[in-house]
């Protein structure tokens, strides 16, 4: 038997069944010519979904469960449970594990299936909609040209058939502890430092005194609204805007704009940028261009290996691993076939370098390295992190993983890396934009703030290099549009 599928039976029915053999035989054969009663237990079938989720992220395993007729029985709990978030977003993670296989493209629409991930790709949770998303992807090869996105590969933009030209892929890579809807979330504004520039400029209350009039109170927002762009327009010229996150200190090849006009559109534009976004690349970026194919890359990580992890998962997650996978699922999905721009906070920047360094090594035969126009780095440790060295004060409390005694400060392979990703730079012409931490991170659980990523770690040495007031959190969290 599968080790998860033993884990799983032991847990949840160590109880009820002492031998696992009643589950291989019908029930009338082994003596029980009536069926028990079944107890609803809202729990346990939260777990048999968990259970068949895990199942499903491997290859194989996601065709075994399809041919078993596991898509019919996944509508009826569905039916069950439309109004439990965290069931759907299981549900919709199983099936977009079974869509990246085009033959089962029928059993998925005879079961119900395309009219549900369609309703669920317009939620408001990006959990539930980004799985729901990247199973029609993958379902649509047609206007996909092939593509396909596999566990833990989402794409952002675009999300429905377009008939405009893609013309360059920009792929984001978190860091440790990270996720492509955590570290790409707008940053939480504190409005109590934000007022308003004219004090004089009508409110609706005084408006709504001094025109009587019955039309709605919106009437007279729109109104208030109307004169404040106008009164902004005429005396904003006179005004200089310092842009959020002006860099504190910036090298010589570092040239950009920290200031616009008062008048400026963004600037006019005060009601789209202050609508909230759970992950900007995705809502943001195609705003400005919409040419973009834009796609998040997922991977679990962790400090500590006391967490209990997968059976058949292996416990070393080396940055050569890793890069290997994720470079194997990019494929998948047709990466380095147009212009590409990496966009990577911390342990995310490793990853892009050890890719394209390995591509580059083996002559890069899938075009990453020759497509490659940029790269963006926020906070990665080039050099390493003291994050790693907490081993020797921490060791009662943290037992670091693999990936984190990779980042120790001065690794020899760290160094090494950052040579061999030099040495590319030297054949294939690529823009790098950095951006460094000056802030201390608080970690709540060691109960003191902690700089991640030095100056001279986050600094390639290489490319516009900005220093930015904010922690290793909050530096790739950007407060507004």
């Amino acid at each position: 038997m599968h080790p998860c599928l033993t884990q799983f039976l032991s847990k949840n029915f160590k109880d009820s069944y002492r031998d696992s053999f009643i589950f291989d035989h019908d029930l009338t054969s082994i003596g029980l010519s009536i069926r028990p009663v079944t107890i609803w237990d809202s729990a346990l079938l939260k777990n048999c979904i968990q259970a068949i989720c895990h199942h499903s992220s491997l290859e194989e395993y996601s065709k075994y469960l399809v041919d078993a007729g596991v898509l019919p029985i996944l509508t009826a709990i569905q039916k069950i449970c439309k109004d439990d978030t965290e069931v759907c977003v299981l549900l919709a993670r199983i099936i977009s594990n079974v869509s990246l296989h085009s033959e089962y493209l029928e059993n998925i629409f005879e079961s119900g299936w395309i009219g549900i991930l369609s309703r669920w790709s317009r939620s408001d949770d990006i959990r539930l909609s980004a799985q729901a998303h990247r199973a029609l992807a993958n379902l649509d090869a047609e206007g996909n040209e092939g593509a396909k996105y596999p566990r833990r590969i989402y794409l952002l933009h675009p999300l429905h058939r377009t008939h405009a030209t893609i013309k360059m892929d920009v792929v984001f890579l978190h860091g440790l502890l990270g996720g492509v809807f955590v570290t790409w979330r707008q940053r939480d504004t504190d409005i109590s430092t934000l007022r308003d520039v004219d004090g004089d400029i009508p409110s609706q209350t005084y408006l709504s005194t001094m025109i009587e009039d019955d039309r709605p109170q919106e009437f007279f927002k729109d109104l208030a609204r109307d004169l404040q762009l106008r009164e902004w327009k005429k005396m904003g010229q006179d005004f200089e805007v310092v842009l959020e996150d002006c860099p504190q200190n910036a090298n010589c090849d570092a040239c950009g704009l920290y200031f616009c006009g008062g008048d400026d559109p963004c600037m006019r534009n005060g009601s789209e940028s202050a609508s909230k976004t759970q992950c900007w690349p995705k809502d943001w970026l195609p705003t400005d261009i919409p040419s973009l194919r834009i796609i998040g890359v997922n991977y679990d990580t962790s400090l500590s290996m006391w967490a209990p992890f997968c059976p058949i998962e292996s416990t070393k997650s080396t940055i050569k691993e890793r890069s290997q996978e994720y470079i194997n699922k990019l494929l998948m999905a047709n990466v380095g076939q147009r212009p590409l721009v990496w966009v990577s906070h911390s342990m995310g920047g490793l990853l892009v370098k050890k890719m394209l360094v390995e591509e580059w090594k083996a002559g890069d035969k899938n075009g990453i390295c020759k497509n490659t126009r940029a790269i963006v780095f926020y906070s990665t440790p080039h050099r390493g992190s003291r994050v790693a060295a907490l081993k020797q004060t921490m060791q009662m409390l943290i037992w670091p993983t693999v990936e984190v005694q990779e980042l120790r400060e001065e690794s020899p392979q760290l160094l090494r890396l950052h040579e061999e990703f030099l040495e590319m730079l030297k054949e294939y012409h690529i823009e790098i934009v950095s951006f460094a931490e000056t802030k201390s991170t608080l970690v709540t659980a060691l109960k003191f703030p902690f700089q991640f990523v030095s100056l001279d770690s986050a600094d390639p040495g290489v490319g516009e290099f900005f220093e930015i007031p904010q922690d290793h959190i909050s530096i790739c969290k950007p407060a507004s549009r």
